[in-house]
């Protein structure tokens, strides 16, 4: 029987903060340990989380947020977590022949997908009008993560190649070399590029390396 992976997710969202600063994600793994963390910043208060039961065909999943009720983030009962980072205007464009996703991005890829692999099918399949205006991380407990966003004229999936992904404000694949145009980013990657070892305090501190709000939450699951 194979070991399961433990996959943690931590949710800190922030009521007051500088429009500028965004949110951070971080998405790490070593071993067995996989975790994952995100960062919200933003002007409301009022953070919320809630659970929703599996159901024929749908996943388990818990959402976070706030409370206009729209998902921010999450993981479902499978171990697949999924994020999202605004953008200005990327430049996208429909393809051709494609249906048009119309519904929840996030709460439908936690409802039916259960790794990053499937949650790429998925988004193969439609024109999906997300990456207009954001870019979505998405981690599993194998320790596999990609981030859905469009660069270079087509919708890319940048897939994890070391221990750890960052996922912050701005569209990667459009970045030449390191020359990263977020200073969010580049404190986390040289915290997590001295580390010599993953660990849930690392993973907190990673993704809160600018600093609390005055009101924040905070929510932790395990699988």
């Amino acid at each position: 029987m194979k070991h399961l992976a433990r996959f943690l997710v931590l949710v800190l969202c922030f009521g007051t903060a500088h429009p500028s600063e965004g949110c951070t994600i971080v998405m790490v793994s070593q071993g067995k340990i996989v975790l994952a963390g995100n960062k919200e910043d933003w002007k409301n208060p009022l953070t919320k989380i809630w659970f929703i039961s599996a159901s024929s065909g749908k996943h388990g999943r818990v959402r976070v947020g706030f409370d206009d009720m729209y998902a921010q983030g999450g993981m479902n009962d499978r171990g697949l977590f999924i994020d999202a980072n605004a953008l200005s205007f990327t430049g996208w464009q429909p393809v051709e022949g494609k249906p048009t996703f119309e519904g929840d991005l996030l709460d439908t890829i936690l409802a039916e997908c259960a790794t990053v692999e499937e949650a790429i099918a998925f988004c193969s399949r439609y024109n999906i009008p997300g990456p207009a205006r954001a870019r979505f991380p998405i981690a599993d407990r194998t320790g596999a993560s990609m981030v859905v966003e469009y660069g270079q004229g087509q919708v890319q999936y940048v897939r994890k190649t070391g221990a750890y992904q960052i996922a912050t404000n701005f569209v990667i694949t459009n970045v030449k070399g390191e020359n990263y145009p977020c200073t969010r980013y580049r404190i986390v990657d040289q915290m997590l590029k001295k580390a010599a070892d993953i660990s849930l305090d690392l993973t907190v501190r990673a993704k809160d390396s600018r600093g609390r709000g005055r009101m924040s939450s905070l929510s932790s699951a395990v699988l």
